[in-house]
């Protein structure tokens, strides 16, 4: 993230911006606690992909919207993350062209465009770097990090998430 330059293990141990967004039984608890369940449509990104479109029917119902629109899935815009090629560049962009949004609407328009610049250099004129594999020592720490919030999420939404118990 943003020119990172500590190692994953000392990431997810010691930083939990990376962590505290994907324990999603605690936020989940939270909207249940000014919204009913039913009103809530919950669906699993994994399970998600392997049937698009039955899915896509599952939440226009969901929404009370016309169930047989016709989505086109290759037509989706998609975002593929991509391991930046210099974490000195990626540290270059986070100092200089952070935005302030009490500098000249000029000044923060040039910034805008700098760190665009920046990151398709850094991303997209040159083949950029393969993501590193996790280690067992991390994907422990994972496991273990995650279990509970996964066990309660299952009971709470009545569904089997041993997809992310088991990766």
């Amino acid at each position: 993230m943003w020119g990172e330059s500590r190692v994953f293990e000392d990431i997810i141990k010691e930083d939990i911006r990376y962590t505290w967004p994907a324990k999603y039984y605690t936020h989940l608890s939270r909207f249940l606690k000014y919204f009913p369940k039913s009103q809530l449509k919950i669906i699993i990104f994994e399970k998600f992909i392997k049937n698009i479109h039955k899915n896509l029917k599952e939440i226009c119902h969901f929404l009370e919207i016309n169930p047989g629109f016709k989505f086109n899935p290759n037509k989706f815009v998609q975002n593929p993350s991509k391991m930046p090629i210099s974490t000195s560049l990626q540290k270059l962009n986070r100092k200089y062209f952070e935005l302030n949004r009490r500098e000249p609407f000029i000044i923060q328009t040039l910034r805008v465009g700098g760190r665009a610049l920046i990151n398709s250099i850094n991303h997209a004129f040159y083949k950029s770097r393969e993501f590193p594999q996790m280690k067992n020592s991390e994907k422990r720490y994972l496991k273990d990090y995650f279990s509970d919030e996964i066990i309660k999420l299952e009971e709470l939404i009545n569904e089997d998430l041993s997809i992310w118990r088991n990766f």
